[in-house]
């Protein structure tokens, strides 16, 4: 299910930047404040960021750094010749000023609580400290959705999991680009979370916070923000209608006051001062239709988000489910609205952990179903960043994940307990037979009347007994007649309530969930089209053969009028793909000819005839042939099912029913069945060979692979370690190393001052060492010495003075 950006339920304590508000006696007022976060290669980034920025800006500026922890922190000394702000290191309670800029000390996590900077010890995660993290973290809680935060050069990903916390809260987040960027770790980790606001040089940075900031503020003591909200909503029509023609994502169930949160900000970050121009700008730019439904789609996962609701899953939902279960029953789940997969695989983590108490093997299902592509492709993939897996345990990070590279790929067995699917509450039919459905955050972004539309769906899949769970924000107050509490966020169904009883008020009929969309099936007026078009339409309904639209995995996209014939709904979960809603006799002629027009993409016909009991004979003839369409990659056909029935064997006068009728039957028996044996064979060649094939690739494969995974696992285990351990020294080691290089720059400038001051002086001055060895002499004293440069390291005593 698409969902608007994670916003507070209340709105921030802290105003935003630049907003006037009334403060206590001697108490300061508050200061907007960036978080800037840099590693290896960061000191050449934040030269042009602080060369870039303006004297006055009214912000604070935090700059948090990979250090050596023996090495004394030397970056406000070398940048500040390159700021035009006050540069100084961070200490213990300071308070922040606007138009300073604070940096982090050697060996310290720096926090920012109730306008001060607060150290404290480092913490490392699996031996690898993220400073940047932890300060974001606590800006993010600090500033709400005044903060700001800016991602520089580094190795790593460390800041990944800050500016998500900064983006759950409606922050700003900038990355540098990765094209100017000396390292393109942490910018690149950055920007796959997929929650960047502005990608941009580092030298464009510091304006585009200037302006942002100034303009939010004009806005605000213009009272444009309060005066526009009227207006916005008038124009939240044509927003919604070019979001549902590009993306086919309907907001109206949405509520409008998070929608229209996220339409001020993007207004902000373009410059856009009334809802009129921007839906303008809108149109006229594409990629801005784009960011906006980026943003009201933005989701922040992590492993094991809700400890508390993890630990009710533990203790009383998940053995409840496993009590008394058979080897031959499986657990059924449904996390729906999974997003990038973090909580649906926590969720199987503790299923897994549970799996020891039982004495037979577990059979487990979980659909994990969301409507933004580009998240499911993540959770299939199941690979995940070190800031990703962050807050894991060691036991359970090494048990269910393996590394890849720089990152952590899930287990095969809990990959294979999952089904992903694109999926929307909203209008696509629920799953049934579930044992329990998970819900994170969604419901509580809709309108009431789509909320209990939901929250009845899914009573009507759960199983009785089964259990229903909720995020921290939802509720079930609409389905108190079949829920009971189990926890103060978890309920579950009554086992005395019968789901499917129509007599209840809160729960409709079965039908009414599967209601197809009307705005997408409905016939169209004829008060809209012409006369003779209407016309034709209805002819085609009324007289045209059955026929479905299929895709190349054999899934229906469009029915035609009566189907019913040929087609029928499976028992159980719902289901379109063609062969299995086809009637049973009809199934083998389908697949042949489905695999023959997809393959070869020519038009395929095939005849079916059945004897009925009465002796009747029903004739069926199957067409089928590609179906133009418009996607690149999309394959279709149209599949044609064009029946009829003659009448009972007729007999002549001459011929008896004892022999001729039966006899007549049994020839056109004999031919069916040795049709459908024929069939039979050629799909049990074809699929002989192909398992013959893959079967001699695959034991061949198996074979390297056991091989190579020998030699590998002990290596991998011995690299491992020592890879995130030189990670982490390297990045200190590349931030000391930039620091001397640019103090080697000052010496040589200033010895270069030093002999052009002993070259133009007439002053004869002689340098000796301890032990009266030549050092360095001016010019001028060769008069005294016949000195030369070879000379220099010699002792005094061995030249005689003129």
């Amino acid at each position: 299910m698409m969902k608007p950006s994670s916003r507070p339920s209340k709105p921030s304590k802290a105003p935003r930047c630049g907003q006037n508000d009334v403060t206590e006696v001697n108490q300061p007022a508050p200061v907007g404040v960036v978080g800037i976060g840099a590693s290896a290669g960061g000191l050449a980034a934040l030269e042009t960021f602080f060369a870039n920025l303006p004297a006055t800006t009214g912000l604070a500026f935090v700059v948090v750094t990979h250090l050596d922890p023996a090495h004394e922190s030397l970056l406000p000394e070398l940048l500040q010749k390159h700021s035009s702000i006050p540069l100084q290191l961070a200490q213990e309670a300071m308070q922040i000023k606007p138009d300073t800029a604070y940096f982090i000390p050697p060996n310290r996590d720096l926090a920012l609580r109730a306008g001060q900077l607060h150290l404290l010890p480092p913490a490392r995660v699996k031996r690898l400290r993220h400073p940047i993290d932890s300060f974001l973290q606590s800006l993010a809680a600090e500033q709400g959705d005044r903060a700001i935060c800016v991602i520089l050069s580094g190795t790593g990903t460390d800041g990944s999991l800050g500016l998500k916390t900064i983006k759950q809260q409606g922050g700003l987040v900038m990355v540098q680009d990765e094209t100017s960027a000396q390292y393109q770790g942490m910018p690149k980790s950055a920007i796959e979370t997929g929650l960047v606001d502005l990608v941009l040089p580092a030298e464009d940075i510091p304006g585009k916070i200037v302006e942002y900031v100034r303009f939010a503020e004009d806005v605000r003591q213009s009272g444009q923000n309060t005066a526009n909200m009227p207006e916005l909503a008038k124009q939240l029509p044509r927003i919604f209608n070019l979001i549902r023609n590009q993306f086919r994502l309907d907001l109206n169930d949405y509520q409008p006051e998070p929608v229209m949160r996220s339409i001020e900000r993007r207004m902000l970050l373009v410059g856009m001062t009334t809802p009129a121009a921007y839906v303008e700008f809108l149109l006229k730019t594409p990629s801005e239709v784009t960011s906006l439904r980026k943003d009201l789609l933005t989701c922040v996962t992590l492993f094991f988000r809700e400890p508390r609701a993890c630990q009710v899953l533990k203790n009383r939902v998940i053995p409840e489910l496993l009590k008394n279960r058979s080897a031959e029953q499986p657990v059924r789940i449904w996390v729906a609205g999974c997003c990038t997969g973090e909580e649906a695989y926590s969720l199987a983590m503790l299923l897994h952990e549970q799996k020891a108490t039982l004495k037979h093997q577990l059979r487990v299902q979980i659909f994990a179903t969301d409507s933004d592509e580009k998240a499911l492709e993540v959770a299939r993939n199941g690979l995940y960043s070190t800031n990703n897996v962050a807050n894991l345990s060691a036991k359970r990070l090494k048990t269910y994940f393996s590394k890849v590279d720089d990152r952590y790929k899930i287990c095969k067995e809990l990959r294979d307990w999952f089904i992903f699917a694109p999926h929307n509450l909203l209008h696509d039919p629920p799953f049934a037979k579930l044992d329990l459905i998970y819900c994170g955050p969604l419901l509580s972004h809709l309108k009431p009347l789509p909320q209990k539309n939901i929250l009845e769906r899914f009573c009507y899949g759960l199983n009785q007994g089964g259990f229903l769970a909720f995020g921290t924000t939802e509720t079930a107050t609409e389905t108190d007649g079949l829920l009971t509490r189990l926890d103060k966020k978890w309920r579950r169904v009554e086992p005395d309530s019968s789901i499917f009883a129509l007599t209840t008020d809160v729960r409709p009929s079965p039908a009414q969930h599967f209601t197809p969309d009307l705005e997408v099936f409905a016939a169209p007026s004829t008060d809209t089209i012409a006369p003779g078009r209407y016309a034709a339409d209805r002819l085609l309904q009324s007289y045209s053969p059955p026929c479905v639209v299929v895709n190349s995995d054999y899934e229906v996209v469009h029915f035609s009028t009566r189907t019913s014939r040929y087609l029928q709904p499976p028992i159980g979960m719902p289901n379109l793909n063609l062969l299995n809603i086809a009637r049973e006799d009809l199934r083998a002629e389908l697949r042949i000819a489905l695999h023959k027009t997809f393959s070869s993409g020519e038009k395929c016909h095939r005849q079916y005839r059945k004897i009925e009991q009465n002796g009747s004979v029903e004739t069926i003839n199957i067409s089928i042939e590609p179906f133009p369409t418009s996607a690149p990659h999309e394959q279709l056909a149209l599949v044609v099912l064009d029946g009829s029935s003659e009448p009972a064997l007729t007999l002549s006068s001459q011929e008896t029913p004892a022999t001729t009728g039966q006899a007549t039957v049994k020839d056109l028996r004999i031919k069916q069945l040795e049709n459908e044996l024929q069939q039979i064979k050629e799909e049990l060649r074809l699929t002989a060979e192909e398992t013959d094939t893959l079967k001699e690739e695959f034991k061949s494969s198996h074979e390297e692979l056991l091989s190579i995974n020998e030699e590998l696992h002990s290596s991998n285990e011995e690299l491992e370690t020592s890879k995130e351990e030189l990670q982490a020294l390297n990045e200190e080691l590349t931030s000391v190393n930039s620091e001397y290089k640019l103090k080697l720059a000052e010496l040589e400038a200033a010895n270069s001052d030093l002999s052009n001051l002993f070259n133009s002086t007439r002053i004869a001055t002689l340098f000796l060492d301890r032990q009266l060895q030549i050092r360095l002499f001016t010019p001028a004293l060769v008069e005294i010495y016949q000195l030369q440069k070879s000379d220099i390291g010699r002792p005094l005593q061995q030249f005689a003075c003129r």
